[in-house]
């Protein structure tokens, strides 16, 4: 084939290496989210870059919590940790509009949220314990 190039003055251009077909792992939007909220440390922000609402980017945070990759007290006052904490202790699996029903305007969503998935993070820690002989 070079024989033939040369005898007919084909001109040749080098391609380029094919991609090995490996991409890039994508990032799960709970780690972009908590990526952003490490660096701003405001969630309105996060939602802001992200083009999405501040409810969203708190459901992506609470997940995070539940899972221990993330502190409740980055969100929620010691105080109000044990006092909602005791609360839903008391009452159990309930819903948050329950919650913020009985409980009024001293909470927000947000809080209730936070401290939710807490719990269910320290009760998973807990069921995955080893126990000590």
């Amino acid at each position: 084939m070079n024989e033939y190039r040369k005898n007919h003055d084909v001109v040749t251009s080098a391609l380029p290496v094919p991609n090995s077909g490996k991409k890039e792992p994508k990032k799960h939007t709970h780690t972009i989210s908590l990526e952003l909220w490490q660096e701003y440390k405001n969630i309105a922000k996060v939602a802001e870059e992200r083009g999405m609402v501040i409810s969203t980017i708190e459901r992506h945070l609470a997940q995070l919590i539940s899972k221990g990759e993330l502190p409740v007290s980055d969100f929620v006052s010691d105080k109000k940790l044990k006092e909602l904490s005791s609360f839903f202790k008391k009452k159990g699996s309930v819903l948050l509009s329950e919650a913020k029903t009985e409980l009024g305007d001293k909470y927000t969503y947000s809080e209730l949220r936070f401290v939710r998935h807490h719990i269910i993070y320290l009760e998973s820690s807990k069921d995955n314990k080893i126990p000590e002989n």
